[in-house]
Order: C-alpha cells, then sequence, then structure tokens
C-alpha cells in the first residue's frame, strides 16, 4: 500500500489522462464501424481519466498494477487489431506503452524522487509538458481525424458495374447506384402528423444551414472539403464537430446538425446550397431519419479516400470498379461500403426540383455554368 513520490504520481496522471485524450479522439472513427467498437474505446478513454485521478489522490501500488494491466491489454488488443500508421495512434501507442512502464517503475521504485530538488523538477517539467502537446497535437491533426473517421476496420471489395464518376460525399452520376436510384422515387403524401413534423425539421435545417454562408465561414469553423466540386451535388465541407450528432440513437435525424455543409463551389465567397446530413452506425439497413418516408438515404462502393493539404482527396470514382489494391497504390484508404447519407436542398434560391431530399440538384452547376466534369466526376472550373 506504500504510495508514490509525487513525481511519479503527476508523470503517471498526465500520461493517463493525454492517452485518454487520444481514446476520445478515437471514438468517430469506431463508431462509423458499430457502437460496438465505440464503447470500448469511450471506457479505455475514461480508464485513463479514472488513473489520473485515483493515482494522483491514492497512489497506491495495486493502482499502479491495474494501470499497468489495462494498458498493456489494451496495446495488444490494439496491436492484434491492425496497428495504422497514422500520427493519432502512433501517438496512443507511444503514451500508452509510456504509461505502462511508468506504472511498472512507479510500483517497483514508489520513492523515485522523493529527495530531488527543485531545479531538478523544474527541468523534468518539460517531459509532462510535452506529452500533453504531443497529445494535443495528435487530437487536433485533421488527417488522424478525418482519415480515421473514414477508415473501415476491413476491406471486403464489391465489385460494382463502371458507372459516370462521382463524389466521394455526394454522388453525380447518369444512373447511380441502387441507393441512388431510390432516391428519385416520386414524393408519397404524409400524414398530417408527418408533415407537420418535417416541416418543423427542415425549419431548423434551414437554420442550421444559414450559420454559415459562405466558403470562408465553412473553413473559419474547421471543416475540411471532402472531394471537389461537382454539378449536381456542389462542393462537400465535412463538418467533423456535428457528424456525430447528426442522427439520434433511434436513428431519427437531429436536423440542427448536419454531417456536411453543400457550397456552390470552392472559392470563399462560393455560397450555401444545401446540407448532407450522415449516419455513423454500421448497418444494412438505413436510419429512420426525417419524418415520413420521402428521405431516401444513400451509400458508395469502392471509395478511396486520400488526405491532403487539408482536404479529404478522391482519386478514383466511387462507385466503380475501383479495387482496395489500386487504391493502395496511391497510399489512400479503402471503403467498400460508406456510411449512409442523405441530401437536403433547404437553401432558399437553391432548391431542388427533383425534391427536399433528392440525390442531385439540376440547378446546381460549375463555377462557369457548365457541368463539365474530369475523369473523376469533379467540375473542370470549381
Amino acid at each position: 500500500m506504500t504510495e508514490v513520490a509525487y513525481p511519479g504520481r503527476v508523470a503517471i496522471a498526465v500520461l493517463a489522462f493525454a492517452a485518454a485524450m487520444i481514446r476520445f479522439a478515437e471514438i468517430p472513427s469506431h463508431a462509423a464501424h458499430g457502437a460496438g467498437g465505440a464503447v470500448v474505446v469511450a471506457l479505455a478513454g475514461w480508464a485513463g481519466i479514472v488513473l489520473a485521478v485515483v493515482v494522483m489522490l491514492r497512489p497506491w501500488r495495486a493502482v499502479l498494477a491495474a494501470g499497468a494491466i489495462a494498458y498493456a491489454a489494451f496495446i495488444v488488443a490494439g496491436l492484434a487489431g491492425g496497428q495504422s500508421s497514422t500520427f493519432l495512434e502512433l501517438s496512443q501507442l507511444g503514451i500508452e506503452i509510456a504509461l505502462v512502464v511508468a506504472c511498472t517503475a512507479a510500483r517497483a521504485l514508489p520513492a523515485l524522487g522523493q529527495r530531488w530538488n527543485r531545479s531538478t523538477v523544474a527541468v523534468l517539467s518539460v517531459l509532462p509538458v510535452s506529452v500533453l502537446a504531443l497529445a494535443t497535437a495528435a487530437v487536433v491533426n485533421p488527417p488522424a481525424v478525418a482519415t480515421a473517421a473514414a477508415r473501415p476496420k476491413t476491406h471486403k471489395t464489391t465489385s460494382v458495374a463502371q458507372r459516370t464518376p462521382v463524389t466521394f460525399g455526394s454522388g453525380l452520376s447518369s444512373t447511380g447506384n441502387t441507393d441512388e436510384q431510390a432516391e428519385l422515387q416520386p414524393d408519397v403524401p404524409l400524414s398530417a402528423a408527418n408533415q407537420k413534423l418535417v416541416a418543423r425539421q427542415l425549419v431548423i435545417a434551414r437554420a442550421a444551414a444559414m450559420k454559415y454562408p459562405t466558403v470562408a465561414d465553412a473553413k473559419r469553423a474547421g471543416m475540411i472539403l471532402a472531394g471537389k466540386m461537382a454539378p449536381g451535388v456542389g462542393a462537400h465541407y465535412l463538418s467533423i464537430a456535428t457528424t456525430l450528432q447528426g442522427v439520434n440513437a433511434d436513428g431519427s435525424v437531429n436536423p440542427a446538425s448536419p454531417g456536411s455543409y453543400i457550397y456552390a463551389g470552392t472559392s470563399d465567397d462560393s455560397p450555401i446550397v444545401g446540407l448532407m446530413y450522415e449516419s455513423i452506425v454500421s448497418s444494412d439497413t438505413p436510419p429512420s431519419g426525417f419524418a415520413g418516408p420521402n428521405d431516401h438515404w444513400h451509400r458508395h462502393a469502392n471509395v478511396c479516400i486520400q488526405y491532403r493539404a487539408g482536404q479529404i482527396v478522391v482519386p478514383f470514382a466511387p462507385d466503380s470498379d475501383v479495387t482496395q489494391a489500386q487504391c493502395q497504390t496511391v497510399h489512400g484508404d479503402f471503403m467498400a461500403k460508406t456510411i449512409w447519407m442523405v441530401h437536403a436542398w433547404v437553401v432558399p434560391g437553391y432548391e431542388s426540383p427533383k425534391g427536399v431530399f433528392s440525390h442531385d440538384n439540376p440547378d446546381v452547376h460549375c463555377a462557369d455554368g457548365t457541368n463539365g466534369v474530369n475523369a473523376v466526376g469533379f467540375c473542370v472550373h470549381s
């Protein structure tokens, strides 16, 4: 039951807190593949918070042993599941290994640091500060967050017939995949209750859209461009902060929290034209979404993404016969299936003539007013 000297307690608490920071930052990437994985990661994060608090209040050797064992198990489980080379996950691995070593060392030498003078403590204080700086950099690093959120845990390739190029997170095609074809179904009459509810939801969605009226506003809010500008579907700026909140636990939509904001181009003055809502729950069944049956959700297949210069880049056309091997040749992350998503054309002046939840909006064109696209499906002039 011997207590640990103060310097050792601080070192362990800082490492545990830093590990928790990174674990919490990883929740979105695991939630995209099922709630179970997200819960486990969240519990690992809270384990770090508990260890940090307990070791400062009751730094007993039994607590240190439990911490070392728990984080050794987390490390083994992570390596068994396939360790990524992202900055976020490498930082997590390094910090958790250091935490196991610190707990083990403090348990074996609990008095270490007890006789250090103030000068020594002052010099060594740079270490916990550096750990927290590393954890902060890993958490806020956009490539780590965005790529992790998009990366699947398995890589099963689904063969899909070659179609007209489409964009990641949007997708415009002449025929579309099966989900997109479902979005072309005509609206059906709604009950009075559903009419009232969906009207209220769309008012909230419109207010959410107008919070960021231009691309410049989206950038200031920390959103990142996913793909590029494409006719009919615009330029999607992904909001990491609101993606997790866009769909409630019961599958209904939270209209105030769209996952992406859609703009008429990529220049700073490009106006908002619509929204996209995304469900991070991995399921073959789309969420219930907005009130009534008229919001037909879609997914894309065979998507390869890269992260370059603060953007999610799409080197190949989704919904085509792109393979995981092809994606690896460009150092991309392959997705056999994306998450569920639906567009909402709620911005005044850009209402889609095909319906508020239509997949594409014929009134959205490239910057030059045409629909000229490159081989991937993006505007030549955006």
